[in-house]
């Protein structure tokens, strides 16, 4: 397979419930360019998640690639084992429990990067839909949005896009997955290194965010989030300890990363005053 222009990485892990759609709302993009979707499995056994995932690939193997793994490495590695493949000039993550709306959502972010080249990211906002079956918008309609580098972003204390709704030109993993992030694996590291927050800041330490306030796709709730069921206090330390190293990994922006920091360390220990 050619090197595509777009790669979408997609991280499963027993998702047979809702796979198919996020799969079908990749194929359904409308581009001019190729895409390429690399579904990586963390070792799936509860359901047929697999055979799906299989079922995909036979049907359009120039278009979708499958890493299933033999074991359950957890979300930061599994997600790693895709990025040492993505060679694209941008790529972009969904994860098999949400879904892409807008038939058009990666050709306009490709054509923004393309016409902006001091842009790294073009994000938009979400749906959301709960199990329960409620649902809502991320950002009101009037809200306008953002153009802004790093400081710019600290400073006015705005809102970063979450994973199904982030395109990146790809400045990072060109080169391979930097080695602070393999070394971050099966360690207390892992955790402030897995997710979307620190991806974008990644990206924001290269260039500029594009947020459009423009309805992407839906990010579901699930009861079955990291953070569901962890006590407050905990979700709170955690938060901390994520703020910490991002301190020590973004140097201009160290001061208000600590101050972020201790303002999760005190709602910490209001919590367990609380109880």
């Amino acid at each position: 397979m050619n090197e595509p222009l777009m790669t979408v990485v997609m991280s499963s892990y027993n998702q047979e419930k809702y796979i198919s759609e996020a799969i079908e709302s990749v194929l359904m993009q409308k581009t001019d360019f190729p895409v390429r979707l690399i579904v990586t499995d963390d070792h799936s056994t509860k359901d047929g998640t697999v055979g799906i995932i299989r079922r995909y690939v036979a049907k359009y193997p120039d278009r979708i690639v499958a890493l299933l793994n033999g074991e359950n490495g957890r979300y930061l590695k599994n997600v790693l084992r895709a990025m040492a493949q993505v060679k694209s000039e941008y790529y972009t993550l969904l994860d098999a429990d949400d879904y892409w709306t807008d038939p058009n959502y990666l050709a306009e972010a490709v054509a923004f990067l393309k016409t902006y080249p001091d842009h790294t990211v073009y994000g938009r906002c979400l749906a959301w839909r709960k199990e329960d079956g409620s649902s809502g918008r991320q950002f009101p309609e009037t809200w306008k949005g953002y153009d802004a580098d790093f400081e710019e972003f600290m400073r006015r204390n705005l809102p970063s896009p979450l994973t199904p709704a982030a395109v990146f030109r790809n400045v990072i993993f060109r080169e391979g997955v930097p080695d602070f992030l393999l070394q971050a694996v099966g360690t207390s590291r892992e955790r402030p290194f897995d997710g979307d927050v620190f991806r974008f800041f990644q990206h924001l330490d290269r260039g500029r965010a594009f947020f459009e306030n423009k309805v992407s796709g839906v990010y579901r709730m699930s009861d079955a989030g990291i953070f569901v069921g962890m006590s407050p206090a905990k979700r709170h330390f955690i938060q901390a300890w994520c703020f910490i190293l991002y301190a020590r990994h973004f140097g201009r922006a160290r001061r208000r990363f600590l101050k972020l920091a201790w303002r999760q360390v005190r709602a910490g220990l209001r919590s367990l005053i609380m109880v």
